[in-house]
């Protein structure tokens, strides 16, 4: 049999954020699986292109697959309102997948 664990393709969930500029935004992610061997990362691109943003990721609950994801009004401060992509990868086994993606619209104050 042919092992196909490195060749499957997921598409991530879409998920589109409208935040005001210059203010913080935490949302809580409960994924209904045990994530304690997953790693996270969630990143913002910017419609301007140069480097990505990160986001903080903190698994509050790993055995009932709950975390934070937190965007600080000082990660964003060189953005200026726009409309920006963002994602959120994990990594399990060596194996990592985009598993939410979408915009990241920043509304000026």
């Amino acid at each position: 049999m042919t092992d196909l664990s490195n060749t499957v393709q997921q598409i991530p969930a879409k998920v589109n954020i409208t935040m005001i500029d210059d203010n913080d935004l935490t949302f809580f992610v409960k994924w209904g699986i045990d994530i304690t061997n997953y790693t996270f990362k969630a990143r913002i691109i910017p419609s301007t292109g140069g480097a990505e943003i990160p986001m903080l990721v903190s698994v509050t609950n790993p055995t009932e697959g709950e975390m934070n994801i937190t965007i600080t009004s000082l990660s964003i401060s060189a953005i200026t309102p726009s409309t920006n992509k963002w994602y959120l990868d994990w990594t399990v086994n060596g194996l990592v997948r985009t598993v939410v993606a979408g915009a990241l619209v920043l509304r000026p104050r």
